[in-house]
């Protein structure tokens, strides 16, 4: 890739994180208003929110921060877990369609599952994306992104 190419993509990585959260939201409404299937509506569709948030936050922080996709999974993991105690109901928001779809209504553990890996997707994508240097963790490989 040429060096004004790299220049250009650090100069607009808000753009393009905008871009990607727009494509992915997209993505998720097409998914909830037309599959109807037993693998993409239930699982793929989760795997992708964790993205989603990803890329949101990413908007706002072009630059990252440390263990991010771990914070975005965990994020998730908070939200199903309040559906475990109907948090949405205690808090008088069942009747708040906005608030009862992004607080849910049903705990799964698949969903836990699948926000897991998509947390561990965005990492093996970013390491990926980084490569690897010597040192880090202890065993000569660590990402080289700082951001994660």
């Amino acid at each position: 890739m040429s060096e004004y190419r790299i220049q250009w993509l650090c100069r607009h990585r808000r753009l393009l994180y905008a871009a990607a959260f727009v494509l992915t939201f997209a993505v998720e409404a097409w998914i909830a208003l037309y599959v109807r299937d037993a693998v993409i509506r239930p699982y793929v569709g989760d795997i992708l929110v964790v993205f989603a948030v990803y890329f949101f936050v990413r908007m706002f922080l072009p630059r990252g921060v440390r263990f991010l996709w771990l914070y975005v999974t965990l994020f998730a993991m908070a939200v199903e877990i309040s559906q475990y105690f109907n948090l949405a109901r205690i808090l008088g928001l069942e009747a708040v369609p906005p608030a009862n779809m992004v607080l849910g209504s049903v705990f799964d553990w698949k969903d836990m599952v699948c926000y897991l890996s998509g947390g561990l997707l965005l990492l093996g994508g970013r390491c990926l994306s980084g490569g690897f240097r010597k040192g880090g963790d202890g065993h000569g490989r660590s990402c080289k992104n700082s951001d994660f």
